[in-house]
């Protein structure tokens, strides 16, 4: 079979650490497409929950508080209760998607 060449960019500021990676890579002599494809295959057929995605949901509800939105239990709203702002909504999605 003939490899088929791919190519992706990169941010320098949010993918410094993808960056950093692949420079660790060079560093050692190891196989930069060898890697990226382990890397591929290990999230894309593992379809669990990883501390990164818990990391990345727990700062996104950082960000949601830090701007005011507060969430009131995962419960349905009652009908005395006001319907929830759409950044309201937004956090309580962020905390659903923390069950696993």
């Amino acid at each position: 079979m003939a490899s088929v060449p791919v190519s992706f960019s990169c941010h320098t500021e949010h993918d410094q650490d993808v960056l950093d990676w692949l420079a660790g890579l060079d560093a050692h002599g190891q196989n930069k497409s060898e890697a990226i494809r382990a890397a591929i295959r290990a999230s894309w057929l593992t379809n669990s929950l990883t501390l990164g995605d818990v990391l990345n949901e727990i700062g996104e509800i950082k960000r949601l508080l830090r701007s005011g939105v507060v969430v009131q239990g995962g419960a349905a709203a009652s009908p005395d209760q006001p319907e929830m702002s759409d950044e309201e909504k937004a956090a309580q999605a962020a905390l659903d998607a923390l069950d696993f």
